[in-house]
């Protein structure tokens, strides 16, 4: 069986496997024989194999690595019952002689084998093979042996890698489902107790019964991409004309009937569209479905869903028979030429959604709701959620090349957003060919390329055959690079007999656009002129023409559409305010005021809050962002709020990757019955890799000027009865945000007229593969100078609990001194959790905070610091306990045991010294969730 194989040349290579399953060991016994065939020039003394399975076996491979990077530790810290490996038991030649062999270095799941003598082209080598795999718990990559005992293999047996005459294509296993190996023809064998099933596309030839077990026998010619299922469990077929579809999916609410329809509407629509299927046998498994899902609001379960019954499980279906012939079709490097088959598969379902679904909307049956129906998105179609889900990456700063290797996109683009690009991408070149159909490239190329090995060169040469026009652009420029365009008509103006248009482009991306004229608001001439850089003129005839628009029919990806209308009688006149409760895709003709109620809870003495967000925030994100959120506290009785107005701007090149400006102001309360005003000013600088935005490293420089209004507090016991002050304020920071090896440190700098100070923090966390966790904080602070008066504290550093004078930490109760809200723990300055004294340090403090493990989310803490304050020698404090670390930053709890203080533990108000974290921002909490894909 041959799992997702990519040929260069037709089917040279032979494979025979006999494969007898243990489903009570998870092991698969293999005895298998490779005949290879050198098709390159270049001799090869060695052969690599892919032995995807052994990507399971320890904690440092490289899908591990890559799941680390998304912040999923499941196979990092899995136990060994849970784990994958192969054990070899021998490799020999054809005379039974052994055969040297390795793991390729930091390729754990490549085999290299080594051969006696060079093997020159058009020669042979045979190869056997003994060995055993160890499978997978299939909660890793839904590959592997389910808890209910049935098999979903891929990629299982050794296959040869693909070598392209200079380097072997050494692709480790990363959860893409894309082994890149030569076609070959197999026969292989599966042995399996009498109550299971084999399922596989492959023809099968026998089925055999000896000793209480089944013998499959399948064969095929020219293999390329194949997946086996062994399960206890009957999979339904539906057949037509010339093709088998096997499938264990059972569509909820629907019956076999529906199910049949569904499959033979697919089949039908695919034979219409590529002439001809090519595979009799497909096998289609839930499996498929989630690694090939849809996204938005199709993935709402069933009874939130806004679509018909049946929509999603047809899309869904679709989506992923299209997938499964054009797997079979083409023959594409899988890692540096994906983004053309995505692009196709694409076209085709968008095409199926034209055919079958013209008038479906984006938002389903919502779109037909009284007052919802006036909206913008609720008219558009259900095919535009690709444009503005690539357009939200585009202006998010996260687009990357059409051209980018696989391995480095974001989880999000890999997914989703490079499919959408890639078809967006042929859309906009048949535009500007003015081509029929670009899904007849589809069915033109694929065939043109069948059994053969195919590149994003050999697809440029089949689109210049079509035509005369230049499309170097596309090809040179526009696959390889992630600039975007911004074209914008800057003014018109005319003279006897020509007008002359002044157009800028505000971004790097120079890609051709339209340009079109209008007549009494009726289109009168369209015509493509070429991309530029920064400004350029066009000079056409004079018209009657009084408005012209640039990409009217939005066929460029273009970051914003807003400017490109431009009227002869056009002096600057503001666009119409158009007025949204909560938020709108927003129409370029308008300018968009959303209106949103705010319910939140920040803090006790404001109690819950009920509000109002006004803001211009659309579908898509915008650089330029304004916020006006005035709210009533039910227990404060007083309108509190916040407003903003912020710019943000995301690079396209340099390792300046984003710059954050802004002004902000906001009232709230700190304690009962008084309140603090806050105005800040702010730029805030982000330098990040952009040739590598799968790194979770960053630095960012932020300058800040804050001024702050405090009221007096109503408490006799609140010294923070100081006038207004003022502190500018600059900090470097730098994370490398890695779940298993995280740093993070950062310098800042405060200055002010009464004392300026200067603040160094080092953090790193390590997580091991046995799930142990070790934390380690340095803190460094001091006074630069200090003119505040001596029994001033609310600038001090804190040993245990910030004071927060700017007002920047969650705090639910910042004034609180006994009660549970006071036992709130915020991991900054001296980052202690018994409450020692001196609390406070006015000249300078220093800290070391560590923690380690226990017993999965038990771990034992200890802080040791030294408080200094003015007149006095340095304090040596201490303290130690145990932490609950239960969501680490989010929900945490620490128990003190011993400190200064002595054995707290067996003191009498010892429920009074217990500290918690916990946080009610949203905005963090989605982190938790976004984190991974981003």
């Amino acid at each position: 069986m041959v799992i997702g194989c990519y040929g260069i040349n037709l089917a040279q290579n032979n494979i025979t496997v006999h494969a007898k399953v243990n489903p009570e060991s998870h092991k698969i016994s293999i005895v298998q024989s490779l005949t290879y065939v050198n098709t390159q020039e270049t001799p090869v003394n060695y052969i690599v194999l892919n032995d995807w399975t052994s990507s399971y076996s320890d904690s440092d491979t490289p899908m591990v690595k890559k799941f680390l990077n998304e912040f999923q530790t499941h196979l990092y810290i899995a136990k060994d019952k849970d784990r994958g490996f192969t054990r070899i038991e021998s490799i020999t030649d054809s005379a039974n002689n052994p055969v040297q062999f390795q793991y390729v270095k930091e390729h754990k799941d490549l085999l290299k084998v080594f051969l006696k003598t060079p093997l020159n082209k058009n020669q042979k080598v045979n190869l056997n093979f003994n060995y055993v795999l160890k499978i997978q718990s299939d909660r890793f990559t839904s590959y592997g042996i389910s808890k209910g005992g049935n098999f979903n293999l891929n990629a299982w047996y050794f296959t040869p890698a693909v070598f392209d005459g200079s380097n072997w294509k050494l692709y480790s296993n990363l959860n893409f489902d894309d082994p890149y190996c030569a076609k070959s023809n197999v026969q292989i064998t599966v042995d399996v107790p009498s109550d299971y099933h084999v399922y596989s596309a492959l023809k099968l030839l026998n089925l055999g019964a000896e000793n209480k077990r089944h013998q499959f026998q399948f064969s095929g010619r020219g293999v390329k991409s194949h997946n086996v299922y062994i399960t206890t469990e009957n999979f339904k077929s539906f057949k037509n004309e010339s093709t088998e579809v096997l499938t264990n999916i059972h569509l909820k609410r629907t019956n076999s009937t529906k199910e049949n329809e569904i499959i033979s509407r697919v089949h039908f629509f695919l034979k219409q569209q590529l002439y001809e299927v090519s595979t009799e046998k497909l096998v289609l498994t839930n499996v498929d479905l989630k690694k090939n899902s849809l996204y938005g609001l199709a993935l709402l379960p069933d009874f939130l869903s806004p679509f018909p019954k049946d929509f999603k499980y047809e899309i869904l279906i679709a989506k992923n028979l299209i997938k499964k012939q054009l797997d079979q079709r083409m023959n594409m490097d899988p890692r540096r030429d994906y983004w053309l088959q995505n692009g196709f598969q694409m076209l085709l379902l968008i095409k199926y959604l034209e055919t079958y679904h013209p008038k479906q909307k984006l938002i389903g049956k919502l779109a037909d709701f009284w007052g919802v129906r006036s909206y913008n998105f609720a008219k558009l179609n259900f095919k535009e959620q690709y444009r503005l889900t690539y357009y939200q990456m585009m202006r998010t700063g996260r687009d990357q090349a059409l051209s980018t290797p696989k391995h480095r996109l974001l989880s999000f683009n890999e997914r989703f957003a490079s499919y959408y690009k890639a078809a967006i991408a042929l859309l906009y070149l048949e535009s500007y060919l003015d081509a029929e159909d670009a899904v007849m490239w589809v069915s033109e190329f694929t065939n043109n390329q069948k059994n053969k090995q195919t590149t994003i060169a050999d697809f440029e040469t089949y689109i210049k055959s079509k035509t005369n026009e230049n499309t170097d652009w596309f090809f040179k420029e526009f696959t390889n690079e992630f600039y975007a365009a911004d074209y914008k008509i800057k003014s018109i103006s005319k003279s006897n007999d020509s007008v002359f248009l002044k157009l800028k482009n505000l971004r790097k991306g120079s890609y051709p656009v339209s340009l079109s004229s209008f007549e009494n608001n009726m289109l009168s001439t369209h015509h493509w002129i070429d991309g530029f850089e920064n400004e350029k003129t066009v000079v056409l005839p004079k018209s009657n023409s009084k408005h012209w628009a640039l990409n009217y029919r939005h066929q460029t990806p273009e970051f914003n559409r807003k400017n490109n209308w431009k009227s002869m009688d056009s002096y600057g006149i503001n666009k119409p305010l158009q007025i949204r409760f909560l938020r709108d895709y927003q129409n370029p003709n308008y300018n968009q005021l959303n209106i949103m109620p705010v319910t939140e809870f920040q803090n006790v003495y404001d109690g819950f809050k009920f509000g109002i967000n006004f803001n211009n925030r659309g579908v898509l994100a915008k650089q330029l962002i304004y916020i006006v959120a005035p709210s009533y506290g039910t227990k404060s009785k007083t309108l509190t709020g916040n407003a903003k107005l912020i710019y943000n701007k995301f690079h396209e090149n340099g390792k300046l990757y984003n710059t954050m400006m802004g002004l902000t102001t906001e009232r709230n309360s700190f304690n009962y019955g008084a309140f603090f005003r806050k105005f800040q000013s702010f730029a805030q600088f982000t330098f990040r890799s952009r040739e590598n935005l799968r790194s979770n490293s960053s630095d960012l420089l932020q300058l800040r000027y804050i001024n702050i209004q405090k009221d007096n507090s109503s408490d006799p016991l609140d010294e923070n009865t100081i006038p207004p002050y003022q502190i500018f304020n600059i900090r470097y920071n730098s994370i490398d945000n890695n779940i298993a090896d995280y740093k993070n440190w950062y310098l800042g700098l405060q200055l002010s007229n009464e004392f300026g100070k200067i603040n160094f923090n080092y953090e790193i966390r390590k997580r091991t593969p046995k799930d142990r966790h070790y934390n380690l904080r340095l803190f460094a602070g001091a006074f630069i100078y200090n003119s505040l008066p001596f029994d001033e504290n609310n600038f001090d550093y804190a040993l245990d609990r910030p004071s927060n004078y700017l007002f920047e930490y969650n705090y639910l109760g910042q004034s609180e001194s006994s009660g549970i809200l006071s036992q709130q723990f915020i991991n900054a300055e001296g980052g202690f959790k018994s409450k020692l004294n001196p609390a406070t340090a006015n000249q300078w403090l220093t800290s070391l905070n560590a923690s380690a493990s226990i017993w999965r989310y038990v771990q034992a803490y200890g802080d040791i610091g030294l408080v200094k304050n003015r007149g006095y020698k340095p304090y040596f404090a201490y303290d130690s306990g145990i932490r609950l670390d239960l969501i680490i930053d989010y929900f945490e709890l620490y128990f003190p045991v011993q400190s200064n203080l002595g054995w707290e533990i067996t003191q009498s108000n010892y429920p009074q010294k217990i500290r918690f974290v916990f946080t009610t921002d949203i905005s963090k909490l989605t982190t938790l969730f976004t984190r991974k894909w981003f």
